[in-house]
C-alpha cells in the first residue's frame, strides 16, 4: 500500500520501449476466471493496444500479497522468463497506510492499535483482508517463495525510501534490469502520484462511478474501439484523483508503532540475509542478517 508503486508505473510508461497497461491491478495469476479463460484472451483483452516490438509489463501488487498460495509456481510454470520487480515500503508505515485505506473504503470501523492487537493475537491473520495488515508486511518470507522459485537474476527489490529519494537513480536500476534504454528520463520523474488518505474528495467510488448512468452515456461518446481502454484508464485515474492527502499531523499511535517494530524484527533479519544489504528503516536498520536461506 502506497509503496511508490504507481508513480514507478507512470515513470514507465512512457518509455519507448515499453508498454505498460494503463491501470494497476488486472492481475490474471490471482484471478480464476481469468486464468480459466486463457493467458491469449488475457493479452487479447488487454494488450489489445500495445504496439509492435515494445515489451509488455504491468504493475500487480496483489502478486505480493497472498503469501503460501503458490503465486509465484503459478508464473513461472506460464511465464519462466519473466522479470519481477518488487517494490518495498517500510512495513510498519504499510501496515497504518493499509489500515487508513480500509477505513476509506469504510470497511474498517476499529481504532489501529484495536486492529494491530486483533491481528497480532489472531492465528488466522492471512484470512480475511482486514486482518492481514500485520502479514503482507512479512517482505522475508514473501520473497523467499519467489527465490525459491526463480534464479535471482529475474527479480529486483528496490526500496520505496530509494524511489522517493533518489527516483532517476532508481529508475536507472530498473531500465538496465529490463535492458532497455537507461538513459531515458521521463519528465515526470520525481513527481509523487497516489499518496495515502483516508477520505474521499467526492463521497463516490470507482466502481459506484462504473455504474452510473451518467457515465455510461458518456462513454458512448467514445469510438466503439477505445472505448474499453479508456474507461479502465479514467477510473483507474479517478480513484488517485479522489483520494483526499491526510493532514501531516495524523500519526500512526505510538504504541502501535512499537508493537510492530518488535514483531517485524524477526522479518526483517530474514529480509536482510535475503538482500545481503542493511535496510532502510531506522527501526530495523539494526537486525542482523538470519542465515540458512540462498536464493
Amino acid at each position: 500500500m502506497k509503496s511508490g508503486t504507481t508513480s514507478l508505473h507512470r515513470y514507465l510508461e512512457s518509455h519507448p520501449q515499453l508498454y505498460l497497461l494503463p491501470e494497476k491491478e488486472v492481475p490474471y495469476f490471482t484471478n480464476e476466471e481469468y486464468r480459466a479463460r486463457g493467458w491469449e484472451w488475457y493479452a487479447n483483452e488487454f494488450f489489445a493496444q500495445a504496439p509492435l516490438g515494445k515489451l509488455w509489463g504491468k504493475s500487480t501488487p496483489q502478486y505480493m500479497a497472498h503469501p503460501g498460495t503458490g503465486i509465484p509456481q503459478k508464473i513461472r510454470g506460464e511465464m519462466g522468463q519473466v522479470k519481477l520487480i518488487a517494490l518495498l515500503r517500510n512495513p510498519v508505515e504499510r501496515a497504518y497506510s493499509h489500515y487508513k485505506m480500509e477505513v476509506k473504503r469504510e470497511e474498517e470501523k476499529r481504532t489501529f492499535i484495536k486492529a494491530i492487537d486483533e491481528t497480532l493475537q489472531s492465528a488466522d491473520s492471512e484470512v480475511d483482508s482486514l486482518k492481514r495488515y500485520v502479514a503482507l508486511g512479512e517482505y522475508g518470507r514473501i520473497l523467499e517463495d519467489y527465490l525459491q522459485t526463480f534464479p535471482r537474476e529475474q527479480l529486483l527489490v528496490l526500496f520505496a525510501e530509494d524511489l522517493k529519494k533518489e527516483p532517476g537513480a532508481t529508475l536507472k536500476r530498473v531500465l538496465n534490469f529490463l535492458n532497455v534504454d537507461a538513459s531515458f528520463v521521463p519528465r515526470n520523474l520525481g513527481r509523487l502520484y497516489h499518496v495515502g488518505g483516508t477520505r474521499r474528495r467526492i463521497p463516490v467510488d470507482e466502481h459506484d462511478l462504473a455504474k452510473h448512468g451518467l457515465f455510461r452515456k458518456f462513454l458512448k461518446l467514445v469510438p466503439r474501439r477505445s472505448r474499453r481502454f479508456f474507461e479502465r484508464r479514467f477510473l483507474f485515474w479517478f480513484m488517485i484523483w479522489n483520494t483526499s492527502p491526510d493532514s501531516p499531523d495524523q500519526q500512526m499511535p505510538l504504541e502501535a508503532r512499537e508493537r510492530l517494530i518488535e514483531f517485524y524484527r524477526e522479518d526483517a533479519c530474514r529480509l536482510r540475509g535475503i538482500l545481503n544489504q542493511p535496510l532502510p528503516w531506522p527501526e530495523l536498520s539494526d537486525v542482523k542478517a538470519k542465515p540458512g536461506f540462498v536464493g
